[in-house]
C-alpha cells in the first residue's frame, strides 16, 4: 500500500511536456532534472565554467517511449537575474519505423517573445 500511495504521488508530481507546438513559449517550458511520463523521459544538464565552476548552459534533452530523442532545449543562465533563459530548441521526427525524419531547430527572440529562425533539416531515406 505505501509503495502504491508513493508511486502515485511521484507521477502526480511528474510534468509532461509537449513541444511539438510553434507556440510553445519558454515560461511554457518547465522541465526537471530527470521526468518520467507515459510518453517521454528528459534528462537535464548543467554545463559549469570551467575556470569558476559557475553554471553557464543547461540542456535539456527529450526522449520517447521508444528511446528516440524528441527535443533538446538549451539554456542560457543570465548573470545579472540568476535565472535561465532558453536560447534554442530542436525538434526531431520520426516515421512510423522509428527513423529520423527531419530535424527542426527554433531559436528565441527575446525581442518579439517569439519562437524565430526556424531552420527545417529533412533526413531523406
Amino acid at each position: 500500500m505505501k509503495t502504491t500511495v508513493i508511486i502515485l504521488a511521484a507521477l502526480m508530481s511528474l510534468v509532461s511536456v509537449n513541444l511539438s507546438a510553434n507556440n510553445v513559449k519558454p515560461e511554457d517550458v518547465n522541465l526537471g532534472v530527470e521526468l518520467l511520463s507515459k510518453r517521454s523521459m528528459s534528462k537535464e544538464y548543467i554545463i559549469n565554467n570551467e575556470q569558476d565552476s559557475t553554471s553557464t548552459m543547461r540542456i535539456v534533452y527529450t526522449d520517447n517511449n521508444t528511446g528516440n530523442r524528441t527535443a533538446k532545449i538549451v539554456y542560457h543562465l543570465d548573470s545579472e537575474s540568476g535565472k535561465w533563459i532558453v536560447s534554442n530548441r530542436t525538434e526531431y521526427k520520426y516515421n512510423n519505423q522509428n527513423q529520423l525524419t527531419q530535424v527542426v531547430n527554433y531559436y528565441w527572440d527575446k525581442v518579439n517573445a517569439e519562437w524565430t529562425n526556424v531552420q527545417v533539416q529533412d533526413i531523406l531515406r
